[in-house]
Parts: structure tokens; C-alpha cells; sequence
């Protein structure tokens, strides 16, 4: 029998407050200060780290905490029913932010380097000024339905890393509010570099928490409908529908089966006791508004679990709410219905390299969700590769906020085409399947869609084994392009072509992250990274990235 991945253990709410402040205080110690292209010593003791913001020109990197989570063995949860927290879970991971041990290696084989832009090289507004990315694409061929390269060889271990859901990140307060919302084109006149752009203080205004949740609906026709999440998830104070040991409902999809029977547009909440539940949970589209939550504050004590991936469907087992995508086959939980909510728990797809053997479609979504005005608050979401899919249908907007959540992987392991914002959450990179590099966004926005990931006030780790620099913030996912030229002759004339959108804002990233090129290339067609339009093929022109940082602190 496979033992169950690592799942975190008690971690109470004071803990955690404690663990973010000295996280913050660690922060304000800068040993040193990375310029453009040298190294300056310097000494700011109880002082605030400079912070990376455009100001139309080079920017200097700023220095600031990193570390990332230790981790620790779990053991295996108990089949066919949830089993309590303390025999079925595993014991701790670690807070956000702390330095510790990583989970025991894997056996997986890193992708390889893709293309990337020439230095020099001609573009549509002249010569390219940013050099060539140090990323690349990931080797593999593409997966079927909608699925994108395998991360290399192997797939998950079953240590999927821990890490307490909870409040993190610099403590910046809110982005800049007050612009006018975005546009869709790619911005100019950015600050920083070619290789790591910086947005300047009135664009990073364009793209406020509000102005990123401020409309829905179908692209070219969107309506206002402002709506701000920020006050969390309301729980109440009892609830018929309960799951667990003794509960109205033993497992959390008759739960589910049993609200959307009873239809309705009232919301419904699903209380789960503390435990593990082995099952894989379909919320339709035709359900209610369903918030799904655990009794306890410490989201590792309350798990969904299930160990699936592309190549394994068929045997494994594949979500009802799957439909054609692959993606969501595989996933653990698959949220379709509107005004979907979650907190207090984990998500985790807990497949294992040993079960994924030799197989090139390793990818192991864990959530999964397509729907608009959804919420997810003190969740941890775990897998390896394509932990948490954000979906949206073709052509349309569809919107998710993340806040004092846990998102742990190693390749493309938060991706989509959905608008989403993660505030003050926890992004991991996992080593554990033995890879030095990966990426931790992969957006695949409408290129006609100003707003794709806000990551602010968040922090970016990883674990202790993980080198320092080689990890990427991100890389644009051009979902359904097969190949750069394919991408240039036929998805960018169509006028609607993935171009994927992500802004870091306010957030520290850590020293497994690269200083320099942060960005890589796009997954799919590997086209290279630029920060302004480039002749990524004979006779044909790229168009500029959407991928933007403001105001970060860079971990030594």
C-alpha cells in the first residue's frame, strides 16, 4: 500500500501569526543589494528592503526574506471512509515563510531549456533590446485534450509537501488603486529590464484587486459586475448538510449530490469533520451556491484525496465533471457551479511517481474550477505538476479569489485562462521529485482579457533543497497553439489567441527564483520570453509577454 503524501499537521491560528510576523521581521534585514549587472554590500538593519517598481527606466532588485517550507512524512489514510485527523493525516509541514527540511527526493527528471529570443534580434518597433531568457519550454510532447507537456519524466512522489494554509507575504497593504482599468494590448514604456519588467507606480494602479474583479461575462460584450471578496467566507453557525464519522452524509459527493437535488439559488453550506476523504467530488454547473468547509481552523486536518493523472484515467478513476478535458478528469475536486466557496481544508491529488511510472502524461490536477465568483480562503492545494487548473469557457471571463491560501508543485502548478487574484497566499516549488527548475504560473489568458493572475502580497517559496535561481515566477501557457509558427500564422491573426497575463505585485519571492529572468517560455508552442514584440520566426512577429512585477522583494 502507498503511504499517504505528507498533509500538515496542528497548526493553530496563533501559531501562524506568530510564524508571519517573524517572517516580516526577517524581511526588514538586507545583506545585500543586486543591481542591474553588479553586486553592492550594504546593511539596512530594521529598515525596509528596497522594493522592485518601474520608473521607466533600469531598476534596481531588492533583497529581502526567502526559505521556504520543511516537510515531513505522513502516513496513509484509511480506505473507503474519512478517518480522523490525528491517525489518518500526517504530521506538520512547515508555516509559509520558514527555512526546514525538504520531502524525501523523487526520482523525476527536470524538462529541458526551449528557445527563446535572440538578443538584437529585429521586432515590430525595431531591435530587441532584452536579451535571451535563461528559462525554456519543458520537454515533452503535448497531452490530449487541452493538456499541455509533460514536466519530465515521472510524475508525483507521495510527499507532496506541506505548508499551512494562512496569511503571508510582505505585509505591503493593498496594490495601488485608482487607475483606469487595464487594456488588453501589452504594456510600454515598463521599467526595470527586458528580462524582468517593472510596471511603474500608475500602471500597477490598472490593476487593483477591484479593477481585476470588476467585470464578467463574454469578452467584447462584458458587463460591470463589481464584486470584492475580500471580507472572506462567512461560515454559519450550524448547518443539515454535515459529512464524516456519524454524519448526515459519509463521504462529501453525496453531500454535494444531495444540495444540488435540492436546487435553489440560496447557498448551501457542506460542513466536513476533521479527516481524510479518498474520493474524487464533482460540483456541476447546475449546482447552487455551495461553500464547502472544514470544522477546523487548521486546514490540513480536514483532507479531499485522491490519487490520479492523465495517463491513468482509465484505471484510476475519472471525475464526473471532467467532460472532455483531461485536465479535470484527473482532478481531485472539479468545481463548476457559480459562487462556488471552499475553506478550512486541503485539496491534494496524492498520486505517486511509482504509479505514474514511465508514462509522458503525468500532469495530476488537484482543483480544478470553471465557474465565475468563486472563493477559496485557508486552503492548501497540493499536487506536483498542474496542482490547481483555472479554467474559463472560451471567450468569456471567469473569476477566483484566493486569500491566506497554500499552492504547492513544481511544474505549471497554478494555470489557466481565468482572472484570478491570490492575496496574501503561500506558492511553493516542491524539489521533491528530484528538479532543480520549474514554473509556478502558467496563465493562458485571452490575449483580448486585460487580467489573468494578480499575485499580491504573497509570498513565493520553496523547500529547502531547492538551488537558489532557478526556479521561474512563470510562463505563458499557449494552450491549443501546438508551435511558435503555428501561434504567429494562425492563433495571433484570429484576433482571440491565448497571450497569458500575470502581475506579481507586493510580494516576496524567495532565492530559489531567478533575479535576472524570472520569466520563461511558453509551454506548448516554446515560444521565447520578450518583453516587447520580437521576429520569433522567419516572416513573422510575437507579440510581446504580459508578464509584469511591482513593488517585490527578492529573497537572498
Amino acid at each position: 500500500m502507498t503511504a499517504a503524501p505528507g498533509l500538515g499537521g496542528p497548526r493553530r491560528s496563533s501559531d501562524l501569526e506568530k510564524r508571519a510576523a517573524a517572517s516580516r521581521r526577517v524581511a526588514t534585514v538586507v545583506s545585500c543589494c543586486v543591481l542591474a549587472s553588479s553586486i553592492l554590500a550594504c546593511s539596512h538593519e530594521d529598515a525596509a528592503p528596497p522594493a522592485l517598481q518601474g520608473t521607466g527606466g533600469n531598476n534596481t532588485t531588492a533583497t529581502g526574506s526567502g526559505g521556504g517550507p520543511s516537510t515531513s512524512s505522513g502516513g496513509a489514510s484509511s480506505p473507503g471512509g474519512p478517518s480522523g485527523g490525528s491517525s489518518g493525516g500526517a504530521t506538520a509541514a512547515a508555516t509559509p515563510g520558514s527555512g526546514g527540511g525538504s520531502a524525501s527526493p523523487g526520482s523525476s527528471t527536470g524538462g529541458g531549456g526551449g528557445g527563446s529570443p535572440a538578443t538584437g534580434g529585429a521586432n515590430a518597433g525595431g531591435a530587441n533590446a532584452g536579451g535571451a531568457n535563461a528559462g525554456g519550454a519543458n520537454a515533452g510532447g503535448s497531452s490530449a485534450s487541452g493538456g499541455r507537456s509533460p514536466g519530465g519524466s515521472g510524475g508525483n512522489t507521495s510527499s507532496s509537501g506541506g505548508g499551512s494554509a494562512g496569511s503571508s507575504g510582505n505585509g505591503a497593504g493593498p496594490p495601488p488603486s485608482g487607475g483606469a482599468r487595464a487594456g488588453a494590448d501589452p504594456l510600454t514604456g515598463l521599467g526595470g529590464t527586458a528580462t524582468r519588467p517593472l510596471l511603474t507606480a500608475a500602471q500597477a494602479a490598472q490593476f487593483s484587486i477591484a479593477n481585476c474583479l470588476a467585470e464578467t461575462g463574454a469578452l467584447g460584450s462584458l458587463k460591470a459586475d463589481p464584486w470584492d471578496p475580500s471580507a472572506g467566507v462567512s461560515l454559519p453557525a450550524s448547518t443539515s448538510y454535515t459529512v464524516g464519522p456519524g454524519a448526515k452524509y459519509a463521504t462529501v459527493q453525496a453531500a454535494v449530490d444531495a444540495a444540488v437535488t435540492a436546487g435553489g439559488s440560496t447557498r448551501i453550506y457542506i460542513q466536513l469533520a476533521s479527516g481524510v476523504y479518498p474520493e474524487q467530488v464533482c460540483v456541476g454547473a447546475t449546482a447552487p451556491p455551495i461553500t464547502l468547509y472544514g470544522t477546523d481552523a487548521d486546514a490540513s486536518q480536514t483532507v479531499i484525496q485522491h490519487a490520479d493523472f492523465q495517463g491513468g484515467i482509465a484505471t484510476m478513476g475519472s471525475n464526473a465533471c471532467g467532460g472532455t478535458d483531461a485536465n479535470m478528469q484527473a482532478a481531485t475536486l472539479v468545481a463548476l457551479g457559480a459562487g462556488f466557496e471552499a475553506k478550512n481544508l486541503t485539496v491534494q491529488n496524492s498520486v505517486t511517481t511509482a504509479q505514474i511510472g514511465t508514462n509522458t502524461k503525468s500532469q495530476a490536477v488537484s482543483l480544478a474550477i470553471s465557474a465565475d465568483r468563486v472563493a477559496l480562503v485557508n486552503v492548501r492545494v497540493l499536487s506536483h505538476q498542474d496542482t490547481l487548473y483555472l479554467a474559463t469557457p472560451s471567450g468569456t471571463v471567469s473569476r477566483v479569489y484566493a486569500r491566506d491560501s497554500y499552492f504547492a508543485g513544481d511544474v505549471d502548478f497554478i494555470f489557466g485562462g481565468a482572472t484570478a487574484v491570490f492575496d496574501h497566499c503561500t506558492i511553493t516549488f516542491l524539489s521533491d521529485r528530484g528538479k532543480t527548475s520549474g514554473y509556478a504560473l502558467s496563465p493562458s489568458t485571452d490575449s483580448r482579457n486585460p487580467y489573468g493572475f494578480l499575485v499580491v502580497n504573497s509570498t513565493f517559496g520553496a523547500d529547502a533543497a531547492t538551488p537558489a535561481g532557478g526556479v521561474s515566477l512563470g510562463r505563458p501557457w499557449d494552450q491549443s497553439c501546438t508551435d511558435t509558427a503555428t501561434y504567429v500564422a494562425t492563433c495571433v491573426p484570429s484576433g482571440k489567441y491565448p497571450n497569458g497575463q500575470a502581475t506579481v505585485m507586493q510580494s516576496t519571492i524567495g532565492p530559489a527564483y531567478s533575479p535576472t529572468a524570472p520569466w520563461a517560455a511558453a509551454a506548448t508552442t516554446k515560444r521565447g520570453y520578450s518583453s516587447t514584440p520580437w521576429a520569433c520566426v522567419a516572416g513573422g512577429t510575437c507579440p510581446a509577454n504580459r508578464l509584469y512585477e511591482y513593488n517585490d522583494t527578492q529573497g537572498p
